[in-house]
């Protein structure tokens, strides 16, 4: 007769019919009965023998049967934590740690458990510290939301080095796709100057390109945030110099702009553009510069000759054209502040 009951349930509806006090201990006295009865003829499959194991109560080898019977460690460490928290079993401390560290680390290769596996990691001791902190900075960050539950992770745990490497590495993603504006939040969230200093430059460069600053609400919003870096400080002054000169200010903007530059705060292959933006100041009717200040633009200026790009011969034609119109424009200002300080003077 072919039995489709397997022994173990057998066993059990047995247990409970004929002896349901019987002591944990004694249960493997009716395993080989019930094997006998209801096994016979039957191959045994990798769970018989897990079973019998842990009616022997034999529960170290239960573990490492499981280990190597199972594809997941899910079930085989949360059976040794569960052993561990009773003393009487005796699973080691040891025993459970290496499974729940192998079981997080299987977890932060999948794409949506990851973010369980640092709490199986924080009871794994300096181990499982040293894990986590290599591991969170090497996640594949697909989206910005992924990149603030990274953050937030790390945050706490107060892994502070951590936390600035990602923040660094989204900022290059963000500038690598032109997301200048999101580049700068995440480099100014990692306190980087290198990065600050190089997404500053393309903010320039567009204004170069483009004749105006884009993300002025980011920009006019960072104040103590602009110290970051020198380059940093330039886009917040110079964004501010357009500001007072957008409000009639100018002899503030004047003053701002040439402190820029006598600061050597401007970078120099924008010191061109500075001069260029000095000509409206420079053909006011009233005038704004003093002969002072207008001195110390033909020394910037003297310094642009001397150092201004020879690439082509083109470029040199603009640039000489360029430095022509300023140079003439600084020279009437000039002559003008010297009449109006003269005058002045004698009334």
């Amino acid at each position: 007769m072919k039995h489709l009951m397997p022994w173990y349930h057998f066993l059990v509806a047995k247990l409970l019919f004929s002896n349901p006090t019987v002591k944990l201990s004694d249960v493997h006295n009716y395993v080989q009965p019930c094997l006998d009865l209801y096994g016979r003829g039957r191959e045994m499959e990798s769970l018989d023998q897990i079973l019998q194991v842990a009616f022997d109560l034999n529960y170290n080898q239960v573990i490492k049967d499981c280990s190597l019977t199972l594809s997941s460690w899910w079930f085989v460490c949360h059976l040794a934590d569960l052993l561990h928290r009773c003393p009487q079993f005796h699973v080691g401390s040891d025993l459970r740690e290496f499974l729940l560290f192998e079981y997080a680390t299987d977890m932060l290769s999948h794409h949506s458990l990851w973010s369980l596996a640092p709490a199986y990691l924080d009871v794994c001791g300096e181990k499982g510290r040293a894990c986590l902190e290599l591991c969170l900075v090497r996640l594949p960050l697909q989206s910005e939301k992924k990149a603030q539950k990274v953050l937030r992770l790390c945050r706490e745990r107060g892994m502070h080095e951590q936390e600035r490497s990602i923040c660094k590495q989204m900022a290059m993603k963000a500038l690598r796709s032109d997301r200048l504006g999101s580049a700068l939040a995440w480099s100014l969230q990692a306190k980087d100057s290198a990065s600050a200093t190089r997404i500053a430059d393309r903010f320039l460069e567009d204004y170069r390109s483009y004749g105006f600053l884009s993300h002025l609400d980011l920009i006019d919003s960072l104040g103590p945030s602009m110290l970051v870096s020198d380059r940093l400080t330039f886009l917040a002054k110079y964004r501010e110099f357009h500001q007072l000169y957008g409000e009639n200010h100018y002899k503030e903007a004047a003053q701002l702009l040439l402190s820029l530059m006598m600061a050597r705060v401007a970078p120099r292959y924008f010191w061109l553009n500075l001069m260029t933006d000095a000509l409206p100041l420079l053909t006011q009717e009233k005038v704004v510069f003093t002969s002072q200040q207008c001195y110390r633009l033909l020394e910037c200026l003297q310094e642009i000759v001397t150092e201004r790009n020879t690439e082509s011969a083109m470029n040199e034609e603009v640039h000489a054209e360029d430095i022509l119109i300023i140079r003439e424009a600084i020279a009437s200002n000039l002559a003008r502040t010297i009449i109006q300080e003269r005058t002045e003077k004698v009334l």
